[in-house]
């Protein structure tokens, strides 16, 4: 498990596009501290708010 501090890192060498990607495709598999630095990510860049309704979306397990 990565600390946020390194993810942040991580993130931040990232180009725009694959930040958008992980955002609509992979937040189901993150971990959620890495969820909670991905959103900080598209808030820094100023990326779309749709993105992060996406990750939410994927990141939240669904109720039964």
């Amino acid at each position: 498990m990565q600390d946020p501090e390194s993810l942040r890192e991580r993130y931040a060498e990232l180009s725009d596009l694959e930040v958008a990607v992980m955002a609509l495709h992979q937040g189901g598999q993150l971990r959620p501290e890495a969820v909670a630095v991905l959103h900080e990510e598209l808030r820094r860049r100023g990326l779309s708010s749709e993105l992060a309704v996406a990750l939410t979306t994927q990141a939240d397990p669904i109720s039964p």
